[in-house]
């Protein structure tokens, strides 16, 4: 099939901008409804070398700022045919196609180029579009697929051919010989820190060796001449990757690295000193995590702690009071119903640990973080009645609860020796620093490190009968 050539053979309800008019603005018109054709199907059009369709804008659609003007393929001219005046194109047998003279005179057109009835039928689905709205969506469309621009005036930018088939979808793997760089730093680094290595002295494995705060100061007293990181006493500024400590480091690291045979090829010293401290900071992370990893276990399971996990895991769910919903002072606010056979001293527990929850709602600043703040909750002498629960310690039940039950009360109750209810002092005095929170907006009521209605905290344990 020779390719459709005759330009002027479109239809004039096509909208373009003339040359005279704006070329930064454009109206969309009802008849470019081109969201579903494909401009494939229009078989041969020439879409590098567009025609210039003359049309002046239509004022009742919303323009669409191009902040680029038209590119040059937008002024060039077309062929001048006159496709309508070909009237001895018709063929005899044009009735017996079913298009008699009460048919669009359009599609009649594009039967006089001997088309067959498949590309006939596209057409005439085309004209039927073209009687729908056309959106911003659609004429981006269109300058995309013609011109190679969106209607942003961002140059869209297609592959090359020989780069088709590199193109592919899912992760992107690395490059093969940057990974192997990265194991030879790796292993490098482990043998200048010992890792793994027995010392012959002691016989035992070589501890990582950390830079010391005086010889850092040391080094940089000096000026970084002297008193620095050398190959026999290759140690970490735990500090950060930036320090001056760190960058002679690595420059020592790259020395020793391009030196060694063993590594190949000498590869560049700049680049040899940034992998490495890319390296290093993955160490001071890993070791930075260990220290935490190891004090918060400390926290737990030191002497202070054991107290009070004793009692949390003696305290079942029947110690736990319910609250109910009340509208106070304009707030929506949770009221705390007690519980009358439980000690006093379980409900200062709870609201000692609701300190603790609410210290780690607010930063170093005493803003408070993101997310839903916890609800107010406040005590209105409304109880709970429900059956003391067996099995609990002794000191987990109201001394005046305990007085008013009989012998065979007391027996069916199973008490426990009783446990300390204690709190370590150093978690009461970071509790009791909030003990005046209540929303998120009361961070100036948060007590300083110094004020002295804070309790003392040299003391190992806060016995809870003391909470104010």
């Amino acid at each position: 099939m020779p390719p459709f050539t005759d330009w002027d053979s479109i239809p004039s309800s096509v909208p373009v901008v003339s040359e005279g008019g704006n070329p930064h603005a454009f109206s969309t018109t009802p008849v470019l409804s081109q969201a579903n054709v494909k401009f494939e199907e229009w078989q041969g059009i020439d879409v590098k070398n567009p025609p210039r369709w003359s049309m002046t804008p239509n004022p009742s659609f919303d323009d669409i700022p191009m902040s680029t003007p038209l590119p040059p393929q937008c002024r060039h001219s077309s062929p001048n045919h006159d496709f309508r005046d070909q009237s001895d194109c018709r063929s005899a047998d044009h009735e017996d196609e079913g298009l008699d003279n009460g048919e669009d005179t359009e599609a009649e057109d594009f039967f006089c180029l001997g088309i067959d009835a498949d590309t006939r039928k596209q057409a005439m689905q085309i004209e039927e579009l073209k009687r729908t709205a056309a959106t911003k969506a659609d004429f981006a469309f269109v300058l995309r697929k013609l011109y190679g621009f969106d209607h942003r005036g961002l140059e869209h930018q297609e592959p090359a051919p020989e780069q088709q088939d590199e193109i592919r979808w899912g992760p992107k793997h690395r490059d093969p010989e940057v990974v192997k760089l990265q194991r030879r730093i790796r292993l490098h680094t482990k043998k200048l820190l010992k890792v793994g290595q027995i010392d012959p002295n002691t016989q035992l494995p070589y501890e990582v060796c950390l830079a010391s705060k005086p010889d850092i100061e040391a080094f940089l007293a000096s000026k970084m001449r002297r008193c620095g990181p050398t190959l026999e006493r290759f140690a970490i500024d735990l500090t950060s990757t930036k320090s001056a400590w760190n960058k002679k480091l690595a420059r020592v690291f790259a020395d020793s690295f391009l030196s060694s045979e063993q590594h190949g090829p000498p590869e560049d010293h700049d680049h040899i000193v940034d992998m490495f401290l890319t390296h290093l900071y993955h160490l001071i992370v890993l070791q930075l995590r260990d220290w935490r990893s190891d004090a918060c276990g400390k926290h737990l399971h030191g002497p202070a702690m054991e107290k009070l996990l004793r009692v949390l895991e003696e305290l079942p769910l029947e110690c736990h009071s319910g609250d109910e919903s009340a509208h106070i002072g304009g707030d929506n606010r949770y009221v705390i119903k007690d519980i009358p056979w439980r000690n006093p001293a379980i409900r200062q527990l709870f609201k000692v640990l609701d300190w603790l929850h609410l210290s780690l709602r607010f930063n170093g600043t005493h803003r408070a973080g993101r997310g839903a703040f916890p609800r107010v909750r406040v005590e209105a002498g409304r109880f709970d009645i429900g059956d003391a629960p067996p099995g609990l310690p002794q000191n987990f039940y109201r001394p005046s609860y305990l007085a008013g039950l009989d012998e065979e009360a007391l027996e069916a109750l199973k008490m426990k020796p009783p446990v300390e209810i204690a709190i370590p002092a150093f978690l009461f005095w970071k509790a009791a620093r909030y003990r005046r929170v209540l929303t998120w907006r009361d961070g100036l009521n948060i007590l300083e490190e110094n004020d002295p209605a804070l309790p003392p905290a040299e003391e190992t344990y806060y016995p809870l009968g003391r909470v104010a």
